[in-house]
Protein backbone atom coordinates (compact mmCIF):
# COMPACT_ATOMS: atom_id res chain seq x y z
CA UNK A 1 0.00 0.00 0.00
CA UNK A 2 1.14 3.55 -0.83
CA UNK A 3 0.17 6.32 1.56
CA UNK A 4 -0.65 9.25 -0.78
CA UNK A 5 -1.15 10.42 -4.37
CA UNK A 6 2.16 12.32 -4.19
CA UNK A 7 3.95 9.11 -3.20
CA UNK A 8 2.29 7.27 -6.09
CA UNK A 9 3.72 9.82 -8.56
CA UNK A 10 7.27 9.56 -7.20
CA UNK A 11 7.49 5.89 -6.17
CA UNK A 12 10.74 4.34 -7.52
CA UNK A 13 9.21 1.16 -9.01
CA UNK A 14 8.45 1.08 -12.75
CA UNK A 15 4.83 -0.11 -13.15
CA UNK A 16 3.89 -2.68 -15.76
CA UNK A 17 0.64 -2.46 -17.70
CA UNK A 18 -2.25 -3.70 -15.55
CA UNK A 19 -0.40 -3.36 -12.24
CA UNK A 20 -2.73 -2.58 -9.31
CA UNK A 21 -1.94 -0.65 -6.14
CA UNK A 22 -3.89 0.60 -3.11
CA UNK A 23 -3.41 4.28 -2.20
CA UNK A 24 -4.43 5.21 1.35
CA UNK A 25 -5.45 8.85 0.73
CA UNK A 26 -5.02 11.85 -1.57
CA UNK A 27 -3.29 14.64 0.35
CA UNK A 28 -4.43 13.86 3.92
CA UNK A 29 -5.92 10.86 5.74
CA UNK A 30 -9.68 10.60 5.39
CA UNK A 31 -10.04 12.93 2.40
CA UNK A 32 -11.79 10.23 0.32
CA UNK A 33 -9.36 10.47 -2.61
CA UNK A 34 -7.51 7.21 -2.00
CA UNK A 35 -8.49 3.81 -3.35
CA UNK A 36 -7.39 1.19 -5.84
CA UNK A 37 -5.50 2.31 -8.97
CA UNK A 38 -4.61 0.29 -12.08
CA UNK A 39 -1.73 1.31 -14.38
CA UNK A 40 -2.70 1.78 -18.05
CA UNK A 41 0.42 2.15 -20.17
CA UNK A 42 -1.63 3.45 -23.13
CA UNK A 43 -3.52 6.16 -21.27
CA UNK A 44 -2.80 9.85 -21.74
CA UNK A 45 -5.65 11.10 -19.54
CA UNK A 46 -5.17 14.51 -17.93
CA UNK A 47 -3.67 14.24 -14.44
CA UNK A 48 -6.45 15.47 -12.13
CA UNK A 49 -4.81 14.48 -8.86
CA UNK A 50 -7.64 12.12 -7.96
CA UNK A 51 -8.66 9.66 -10.68
CA UNK A 52 -5.83 9.87 -13.26
CA UNK A 53 -2.23 10.16 -12.05
CA UNK A 54 0.89 10.65 -14.18
CA UNK A 55 4.27 9.24 -13.12
CA UNK A 56 6.88 11.96 -12.58
CA UNK A 57 9.83 10.29 -14.35
CA UNK A 58 8.05 10.42 -17.72
CA UNK A 59 6.99 6.79 -18.00
CA UNK A 60 4.14 6.63 -20.58
CA UNK A 61 0.71 5.85 -19.17
CA UNK A 62 -1.42 6.77 -16.18
CA UNK A 63 -2.54 5.33 -12.86
CA UNK A 64 -6.35 5.22 -13.23
CA UNK A 65 -8.61 4.91 -10.22
CA UNK A 66 -10.74 1.80 -10.32
CA UNK A 67 -14.44 2.74 -10.21
CA UNK A 68 -17.58 0.68 -9.56
CA UNK A 69 -20.62 0.29 -11.83
CA UNK A 70 -23.40 2.71 -10.93
CA UNK A 71 -21.20 5.71 -10.12
CA UNK A 72 -19.72 8.41 -12.31
CA UNK A 73 -16.26 8.32 -10.72
CA UNK A 74 -14.30 6.35 -8.16
CA UNK A 75 -16.26 4.80 -5.33
CA UNK A 76 -15.65 6.32 -1.90
CA UNK A 77 -17.97 4.37 0.39
CA UNK A 78 -21.43 2.87 0.84
CA UNK A 79 -23.83 3.69 3.68
CA UNK A 80 -26.97 1.81 4.76
CA UNK A 81 -29.70 4.19 6.00
CA UNK A 82 -32.49 2.82 8.19
CA UNK A 83 -33.59 5.76 10.39
CA UNK A 84 -37.23 6.82 10.11
CA UNK A 85 -36.26 10.43 9.26
CA UNK A 86 -32.79 11.95 9.24
CA UNK A 87 -30.12 13.65 7.12
CA UNK A 88 -27.00 12.14 5.55
CA UNK A 89 -23.98 14.39 4.90
CA UNK A 90 -21.90 13.24 1.95
CA UNK A 91 -18.11 13.38 2.10
CA UNK A 92 -16.05 16.39 0.99
CA UNK A 93 -14.97 14.46 -2.11
CA UNK A 94 -18.44 13.22 -3.17
CA UNK A 95 -19.89 14.59 -6.40
CA UNK A 96 -22.31 11.79 -7.33
CA UNK A 97 -24.39 9.27 -5.40
CA UNK A 98 -25.99 6.03 -6.53
CA UNK A 99 -29.17 5.32 -4.58
CA UNK A 100 -31.00 2.04 -4.07
CA UNK A 101 -34.07 2.17 -1.89
CA UNK A 102 -37.34 0.56 -0.91
CA UNK A 103 -40.46 1.40 1.09
CA UNK A 104 -41.94 -0.50 4.02
CA UNK A 105 -43.63 -3.85 3.33
CA UNK A 106 -47.31 -4.49 4.03
CA UNK A 107 -48.58 -6.60 6.92
CA UNK A 108 -50.14 -10.04 6.51
CA UNK A 109 -53.86 -10.69 7.08
CA UNK A 110 -55.23 -12.06 10.37
CA UNK A 111 -57.87 -14.79 10.78
CA UNK A 112 -60.60 -14.84 13.44
CA UNK A 113 -62.00 -18.10 14.76
CA UNK A 114 -65.35 -19.67 13.99
CA UNK A 115 -66.90 -23.04 14.85
CA UNK A 116 -65.66 -25.99 12.72
CA UNK A 117 -63.77 -23.62 10.44
CA UNK A 118 -60.31 -22.76 9.12
CA UNK A 119 -58.57 -20.33 6.78
CA UNK A 120 -55.40 -18.54 5.75
CA UNK A 121 -54.72 -14.80 5.61
CA UNK A 122 -53.15 -13.18 2.55
CA UNK A 123 -49.50 -12.12 2.61
CA UNK A 124 -48.55 -8.44 2.48
CA UNK A 125 -46.82 -7.08 -0.61
CA UNK A 126 -43.30 -5.66 -0.54
CA UNK A 127 -42.63 -1.93 -0.85
CA UNK A 128 -41.74 -0.53 -4.24
CA UNK A 129 -38.06 -0.05 -5.07
CA UNK A 130 -35.96 2.47 -6.98
CA UNK A 131 -32.45 3.17 -8.32
CA UNK A 132 -31.07 6.61 -9.14
CA UNK A 133 -27.68 8.13 -9.95
CA UNK A 134 -27.69 11.85 -9.17
CA UNK A 135 -25.19 14.69 -8.80
CA UNK A 136 -24.74 16.18 -5.33
CA UNK A 137 -22.75 18.97 -3.69
CA UNK A 138 -19.74 17.78 -1.62
CA UNK A 139 -20.02 17.97 2.18
CA UNK A 140 -23.77 18.69 2.02
CA UNK A 141 -26.65 17.21 4.05
CA UNK A 142 -29.58 15.52 2.30
CA UNK A 143 -32.87 14.57 3.98
CA UNK A 144 -34.37 11.09 3.77
CA UNK A 145 -37.07 8.92 5.32
CA UNK A 146 -37.26 5.14 5.59
CA UNK A 147 -40.90 4.02 5.62
CA UNK A 148 -42.03 1.79 8.47
CA UNK A 149 -43.30 -1.72 7.88
CA UNK A 150 -47.05 -2.36 8.03
CA UNK A 151 -48.35 -4.18 11.11
CA UNK A 152 -49.91 -7.58 10.68
CA UNK A 153 -53.71 -7.52 10.76
CA UNK A 154 -55.53 -8.30 14.00
CA UNK A 155 -57.82 -11.34 14.06
CA UNK A 156 -60.02 -11.16 10.96
CA UNK A 157 -58.45 -7.85 9.83
CA UNK A 158 -56.44 -6.93 6.72
CA UNK A 159 -52.77 -6.03 7.29
CA UNK A 160 -51.63 -2.42 7.49
CA UNK A 161 -50.03 -0.64 4.50
CA UNK A 162 -46.27 0.04 4.72
CA UNK A 163 -45.07 3.66 4.74
CA UNK A 164 -43.29 5.44 1.89
CA UNK A 165 -39.54 6.09 1.76
CA UNK A 166 -38.17 9.35 0.34
CA UNK A 167 -34.78 10.88 -0.49
CA UNK A 168 -34.52 14.58 -1.35
CA UNK A 169 -31.81 16.12 -3.55
CA UNK A 170 -32.52 19.77 -4.31
CA UNK A 171 -35.95 20.02 -5.97
CA UNK A 172 -36.11 16.27 -6.65
CA UNK A 173 -37.87 13.91 -4.23
CA UNK A 174 -37.24 10.26 -5.01
CA UNK A 175 -40.15 8.23 -3.62
CA UNK A 176 -40.81 4.54 -2.96
CA UNK A 177 -44.40 3.52 -2.15
CA UNK A 178 -45.37 1.27 0.76
CA UNK A 179 -46.57 -2.30 0.27
CA UNK A 180 -50.25 -3.20 0.73
CA UNK A 181 -51.64 -5.46 3.44
CA UNK A 182 -52.85 -9.01 2.86
CA UNK A 183 -56.57 -9.61 3.32
CA UNK A 184 -57.77 -10.89 6.69
CA UNK A 185 -61.15 -12.49 7.42
CA UNK A 186 -63.11 -14.84 9.63
CA UNK A 187 -62.46 -18.56 9.21
CA UNK A 188 -65.12 -20.47 7.26
CA UNK A 189 -66.24 -24.09 7.18
CA UNK A 190 -65.85 -24.44 3.40
CA UNK A 191 -63.47 -23.18 0.75
CA UNK A 192 -62.01 -19.67 1.11
CA UNK A 193 -59.44 -17.44 -0.58
CA UNK A 194 -58.01 -14.34 1.09
CA UNK A 195 -56.10 -12.33 -1.46
CA UNK A 196 -52.53 -11.20 -0.88
CA UNK A 197 -51.62 -7.52 -0.89
CA UNK A 198 -51.43 -6.07 -4.39
CA UNK A 199 -48.26 -4.50 -5.77
CA UNK A 200 -48.02 -0.85 -4.67
CA UNK A 201 -47.72 2.04 -7.10
CA UNK A 202 -44.45 2.29 -9.03
CA UNK A 203 -41.73 4.43 -7.44
CA UNK A 204 -41.18 7.99 -8.70
CA UNK A 205 -38.21 10.05 -9.92
CA UNK A 206 -35.72 7.19 -10.20
CA UNK A 207 -33.65 6.13 -13.18
CA UNK A 208 -35.24 2.72 -12.60
CA UNK A 209 -38.69 2.85 -10.99
CA UNK A 210 -39.93 -0.50 -9.74
CA UNK A 211 -43.05 -1.79 -8.03
CA UNK A 212 -43.28 -4.18 -5.12
CA UNK A 213 -43.91 -7.93 -5.27
CA UNK A 214 -47.52 -8.92 -4.44
CA UNK A 215 -48.21 -11.15 -1.46
CA UNK A 216 -49.62 -14.58 -2.22
CA UNK A 217 -53.20 -15.50 -1.31
CA UNK A 218 -54.22 -17.55 1.71
CA UNK A 219 -56.40 -20.60 0.96
CA UNK A 220 -58.77 -22.67 3.07
CA UNK A 221 -60.07 -26.01 1.74
CA UNK A 222 -61.54 -27.51 4.92
CA UNK A 223 -61.56 -26.85 8.65
CA UNK A 224 -58.28 -28.74 9.08
CA UNK A 225 -56.72 -27.91 5.71
CA UNK A 226 -55.52 -24.35 5.03
CA UNK A 227 -52.42 -22.41 4.06
CA UNK A 228 -51.59 -18.76 4.58
CA UNK A 229 -50.10 -16.45 1.96
CA UNK A 230 -46.39 -15.64 1.78
CA UNK A 231 -45.29 -12.01 2.05
CA UNK A 232 -43.86 -10.39 -1.08
CA UNK A 233 -40.08 -10.44 -1.47
CA UNK A 234 -38.34 -7.10 -1.02
CA UNK A 235 -35.35 -5.59 -2.83
CA UNK A 236 -32.98 -7.14 -0.29
CA UNK A 237 -34.61 -10.49 0.49
CA UNK A 238 -37.69 -12.57 1.21
CA UNK A 239 -40.98 -11.80 2.91
CA UNK A 240 -42.62 -13.70 5.74
CA UNK A 241 -43.07 -17.37 4.84
CA UNK A 242 -46.42 -19.09 4.30
CA UNK A 243 -47.59 -21.60 6.88
CA UNK A 244 -50.01 -24.56 6.90
CA UNK A 245 -50.14 -25.05 10.67
CA UNK A 246 -52.12 -23.14 13.28
CA UNK A 247 -50.41 -19.88 14.20
CA UNK A 248 -49.78 -16.20 13.68
CA UNK A 249 -48.36 -14.92 10.41
CA UNK A 250 -44.58 -15.01 10.10
CA UNK A 251 -42.86 -11.64 10.29
CA UNK A 252 -40.82 -10.46 7.33
CA UNK A 253 -37.06 -10.14 7.87
CA UNK A 254 -35.44 -8.40 4.87
CA UNK A 255 -35.85 -4.63 4.39
CA UNK A 256 -39.07 -3.64 2.60
CA UNK A 257 -40.65 -7.11 2.45
CA UNK A 258 -44.21 -8.18 3.26
CA UNK A 259 -45.45 -10.08 6.31
CA UNK A 260 -46.92 -13.57 6.01
CA UNK A 261 -50.61 -14.29 6.56
CA UNK A 262 -52.01 -16.06 9.62
CA UNK A 263 -53.27 -19.66 9.52
CA UNK A 264 -56.19 -21.04 11.54
CA UNK A 265 -57.17 -24.71 11.65
CA UNK A 266 -60.12 -26.64 13.13
CA UNK A 267 -61.69 -23.74 15.01
CA UNK A 268 -58.41 -22.87 16.74
CA UNK A 269 -57.79 -19.58 18.51
CA UNK A 270 -57.84 -16.37 16.47
CA UNK A 271 -54.45 -15.43 14.98
CA UNK A 272 -52.80 -12.20 13.78
CA UNK A 273 -50.88 -11.57 10.58
CA UNK A 274 -47.10 -11.14 10.33
CA UNK A 275 -45.47 -7.71 10.27
CA UNK A 276 -43.86 -6.17 7.20
CA UNK A 277 -40.35 -4.74 7.53
CA UNK A 278 -39.24 -1.08 7.22
CA UNK A 279 -37.71 0.28 4.05
CA UNK A 280 -34.13 1.50 3.69
CA UNK A 281 -31.68 3.35 1.43
CA UNK A 282 -28.21 2.30 0.33
CA UNK A 283 -26.08 5.29 -0.70
CA UNK A 284 -22.91 4.73 -2.73
CA UNK A 285 -20.73 7.84 -2.93
CA UNK A 286 -18.44 8.61 -5.89
CA UNK A 287 -15.92 11.29 -6.77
Amino acid sequence: MINSIASLRTHPFRPSNGAVVLVEYGAAPGDGIGGWFRFDSGSAAADDGATAIAVNDGIPGRWLKIGVAGGSGARIKATLLTAAARNITVSPATKTIFLRGCAGGGGGGGISTAATAGGGGGGGSSGSRVERTIAVTPNTAYAYTCGGGGAGGAAGVTGTIGANSTFVVGATTITCNGGLGGVGAAAVAGTSINVGGASPAVSANGDVNGCGVPGSSGIGLAANLACSGQGGDGLFGGGGAARNTQGAGINATAYGSGGGGACLLSAGASVVGGNGTPGCWVVDEYT
